[in-house]
């Protein structure tokens, strides 16, 4: 079988939108990979109970899991819509940074971030909020229950920060998926120096996976591609920063 998410797209036609479908084809690897009905997840950034979830699908196999969201009203649908889980209204940093921090509310919720620099003019701040900061650590300390099976982090360009206060080497997750726009490779780094690889890009996510650890199936095609977006980096932020002063974005 051909493991490059877009190929696999072709296997929900009753999907008209190719976006959902090639989402419908990342959760499908992901479950393939992972191979288990059951299991802890932690999301950081949950967003909607379902719409592009990455974890409700395993909770419909019997998972449970912390689901962190810091839009209140988001946070209520996730905790009437997901009672399984474990619902936290926080965002998440690095160690050492204030109890609480401003954060910017898109008219398109998935927008929404803590980091002012990754906003540019096309991205419609509807309001501002205060929310609790804690760490990743933190978290996992107090919620955790049994090992750590997928991380799932997408909080719209403060990856790095959130990396910081998640010493992976505690918790050991069997895999990690990070939506990265590759405009630099910090966190890229800061997780491989914690014993981790990247093997995989499906959609905007990067997979990162344990050295020494089964690797998902992939594809010549896929590998290339992954690569050649690794080299691309640099070039990939210079673009960025121009787009961003005529008002366009990634």
């Amino acid at each position: 079988m051909e493991h490059f998410y877009r190929t696999v797209a072709d296997n929900f036609p009753h999907e008209l939108d190719l976006k959902q479908r090639e989402a419908l084809a990342e959760q499908q690897l992901i479950r393939e990979y992972l191979d288990t009905n059951e299991g802890f997840f932690l999301e950081i950034g949950a967003n909607d109970p379902y719409l592009n979830s990455q974890t409700y699908h395993l909770e419909q196999l019997g998972w449970k899991g912390i689901l962190v969201e810091p839009i209140p009203e988001l946070c209520n649908e996730l905790s009437k819509e997901r009672p399984s889980s474990i619902v936290l209204e926080c965002a998440c940093s690095e160690p050492g940074s204030p109890n609480t921090a401003e954060f910017k509310i898109a008219e398109q919720s998935g927008k929404s971030t803590l980091s002012s620099s990754f906003l540019d003019k096309r991205v419609k701040v509807k309001s501002t909020l205060t929310v609790d900061i804690r760490t990743v650590d933190s978290i996992l300390s107090e919620h955790l229950q049994g090992s750590l099976s997928f991380v799932s982090v997408d909080v719209e360009g403060a990856q790095l920060e959130v990396f910081k206060g998640f010493t992976l080497q505690d918790w050991q997750p069997n895999l990690i998926l990070l939506e990265d726009n590759l405009l630099d490779l910090d966190t890229h780094r800061l997780i491989c120096s914690q014993g981790y690889e990247l093997v995989k890009r499906t959609v905007f996510n990067n997979w990162y996976v344990p050295k020494h650890a089964p690797r998902p199936k992939t594809c010549k095609k896929e590998d290339a591609i992954l690569k050649w977006k690794i080299r691309r980096v640099p070039f990939r932020k210079l673009r960025y920063n121009l787009r961003k002063l005529i008002g366009k974005g990634i």
